[in-house]
């Protein structure tokens, strides 16, 4: 189909008791064919370790499907008809690499992950005539005329339901109740976006308000990253090679995540960036405070944050460094979640006076309050990598000391925070982040950063020969140390907060 348009819809009727939609719509000028394939798998961890359990799939029957889930229990997935009561047709595979068509390998199983696709597209023997495996799809294909569409309906639940009628099943777990679901889920959709829209948003701002607001919460996503697991290898699988151990995050054996969390993307960037995830949980902290303040305790949590105080960047090198923003962060969601829970933001401020510290003793290495810092998110294209220098080279940057004078005020605030509601005594600690504050910003306008005549601030390279050369490119970088201003309030002496 040319021109076309997919729509998926999912609602629960219980916390285990899944419905899917599926509307294709032909928006072109002709009649079009379009195959349609919803697809179920169980993820590959039978392959990690000799005799893991394998789970399995199994067609019982021509729209229904059995799963033997390992810890949800029996489950099965039921799909309707297509238009006019055809279809669909079950094809199962295994969620295997095509060993053969990527390494030349002897192959695995005959029937490897891409075997639904190669079936479809070419007719290829690649499905298991016995209708069992650990991926599936139900195939649709169906004809939708010019300004039609065609609406397909499945459902995941527990197979006790299919005897029982289900939670809200009904004699046809696809029928009545099954649309009465969905219009009562719309429904509470709309009211919760609702009470989040300001009173005088137009109709299209409350739509891009909906939306936005939506896309944080669909980017909640598991994520299992074991640092020492992958550095040696599953007992299952060859030894990897003797490079990685010297590699990327070799450094990190620490990290051990087996935890939702909030990503860029589910698809394009299904991976956490910790100052991508601090501006992430300010969005997330009017519709979901509690898993806000769960996202920034976590990234200080053993297994994520360095022993040394590093928090981890990014998954391709956790060891480089993002900008210091949680600490911002976590101001703000305490603030919009009312002000009042401060055991968080002790938590939060504890791990993050140790990245602080490893912020100074690290990424200052003149000792000067000029931090270095190198990539620091923003996407930044420069004239050199700033994260690989030459070989004794270093670079002393605008935005890394401005972010540090930026992280110094907010700590500095939730200091105040503390103290003012007894959680701790407070003064000595204001003042530490206020004289770093000082410190960082006699540095930013006393040692060459400053550029009087452009009005901006330029990073400064220093050569294995000493050599001191300006890098004169303007870019956002130069602007960051505008952030890093602080409000000192002369009515509660010893408090301060970043100004926004």
């Amino acid at each position: 189909m040319s021109t076309g348009i997919t729509e998926v819809q999912y609602a629960k009727a219980s916390a285990d008791d899944l419905l899917i939609r599926i509307t294709v719509r032909n928006a072109g000028p002709a009649t079009a064919a379009v195959h349609v394939l919803p697809t179920a798998w169980f993820r590959n961890t039978w392959s990690w370790d000799e005799g893991a359990p394998r789970p399995a799939l199994s067609a019982a029957g021509d729209r229904s499907v059995s799963i033997a889930h390992p810890f949800l229990g029996p489950l099965e997935l039921l799909a309707g008809p297509g238009p006019g009561g055809t279809g669909p047709v079950p094809l199962f595979c295994e969620n295997e690499t095509n060993v053969a068509r990527l390494f030349g390998a002897a192959p695995v199983t005959a029937y490897p992950k891409d075997g639904i696709n190669d079936h479809v597209i070419s007719g290829a023997p690649t499905v298991n005539p016995a209708r069992i495996g650990t991926k599936c799809a139900f195939w649709y294909q169906l004809t939708v005329p010019p300004g039609e569409q065609a609406e397909l309906r499945l459902r995941l639940r527990p197979a006790a339901a299919a005897s029982a009628g289900g939670a809200g099943g009904g004699a046809d777990p696809l029928g009545a109740a099954f649309t009465e679901v969905l219009a009562r889920r719309e429904a509470e959709a709309d009211e919760f976006y609702a009470e989040l829209t300001p009173a005088g948003a137009t109709a299209d701002e409350a739509m891009v308000a909906r939306q936005a607001f939506a896309g944080m919460l669909w980017g909640k996503q598991f994520y299992r990253y074991d640092v020492a697991r992958w550095l040696d290898g599953d007992p299952a699988q060859p030894v990897p090679p003797p490079q990685r151990l010297t590699g990327r995050n070799s450094r990190w054996r620490n990290f051990d995540a087996l935890d939702i969390m909030s990503m860029p993307d589910k698809w394009e960037y299904p991976w956490f960036a910790a100052w991508d995830m601090a501006f992430h949980c300010v969005a997330l902290a009017h519709l979901d405070p509690g898993f806000a303040k769960y996202q920034l305790i976590l990234l200080c949590r053993e297994w994520f944050q360095h022993p040394g105080g590093a928090l981890p960047a990014y998954e391709w090198d956790f060891g480089d460094v993002n900008p210091p923003v949680q600490a911002w962060a976590a101001l703000e969601v305490f603030a919009i979640d009312g002000g009042t829970d401060v055991t968080f933001l002790s938590r939060v401020f504890d791990k993050l006076l140790v990245n602080f510290t490893w912020w100074v003793n690290r990424e200052d290495a003149e000792g000067n309050n000029l931090f270095e810092g190198g990539f620091l998110g923003l996407d930044n294209i420069g004239p050199i990598d700033r994260s690989h220098l030459p070989v004794g080279g270093l670079l002393e940057q605008a935005d890394a000391t401005g972010w540090m004078g930026f992280f110094a005020m907010a700590m500095g605030s939730i200091a105040t925070i503390l103290g003012r509601f007894g959680e701790r005594p407070a003064q000595d600690l204001v003042i530490k982040f206020l004289e770093h504050f000082g410190a960082i910003r006699d540095a930013l306008d006393d040692r060459g950063l400053w550029d009087e005549a452009d009005g901006l601030y330029y990073d400064r390279l220093t050569t294995p020969d000493g050599t001191v050369v300006p890098l004169r490119v303007r870019s956002i970088a130069a602007m960051v140390p505008a952030l890093a201003v602080g409000v000192v309030d002369e009515d509660s002496p010893g408090s301060c907060r970043p100004a926004r």
